[in-house]
């Protein structure tokens, strides 16, 4: 199959705020949750000046919740293969 997996973060407040980022790229869906899951605990992380799970479960859970509800992984069907497109090597956040 010729699919991708898209890591979007999506932000639509109003008709003048509206944002639309994309975090990396996937061939598995798999993949690309768990990177949306790594990434959400990446933004709340940075927040709180911590890398470690739990603490950030405890300081900013809802913080952690608006994170992944902001993040999406969606489906490209039929991407014509290209050598020069790379999808397995995200960029940092």
């Amino acid at each position: 199959m010729n699919n991708i997996y898209l890591v979007l973060a999506v932000y639509d407040k109003n008709d003048k705020d509206t944002a639309v980022s994309l975090y990396g790229a996937f061939h598995s869906k798999k993949e690309a949750k768990q990177y949306r899951k790594d990434l959400a605990y990446k933004f709340v992380g940075d927040m709180f000046n911590t890398t470690d799970r739990k603490e950030i479960e405890q300081k900013g859970a809802d913080e952690l919740e608006w994170n992944l509800e902001m993040l999406y992984v969606k489906r490209v069907k039929n991407v014509y293969p290209c050598p020069n497109l790379i999808v397995d090597e995200p960029m940092e956040a």
